[in-house]
């Protein structure tokens, strides 16, 4: 059986991969992840259907905490390492939380 993650942990991998799909998005031509509503539905979907209790989630908090994560995202100018970087360890995660 899978371990699901305490709140606060749910919280950050929730925030650094919504900041991340976000960053593919905007900066590594991935149109396909669609409007920044979407990446926030589909990663939150996601985590509900791993058994994460998301219901407890505060909605304010993780666009926060996301908005946080892709500042310092932004913050580092190397485009390219973090397109590259950031498609490698977000490629599962995103391949589940949008499936063809």
């Amino acid at each position: 059986m899978r371990k699901v993650p305490l709140p606060s942990e749910q919280l950050e991998q929730l925030a650094s991969t919504i900041s991340g799909a976000t960053y593919l998005k905007n900066y590594c031509n991935r149109s396909d992840l669609g409007e920044n509503k979407d990446i926030f539905n589909a990663v939150v979907s996601l985590a509900q259907r791993k058994g994460w209790d998301v219901a407890h989630l505060n909605q304010s908090q993780l666009t926060e905490r996301s908005e946080s994560f892709y500042g310092n995202l932004v913050s580092n100018r190397d485009i390219t390492e973090n397109c590259t970087q950031l498609n490698r360890a977000l490629a599962g995660i995103l391949h589940s939380a949008y499936p063809r």
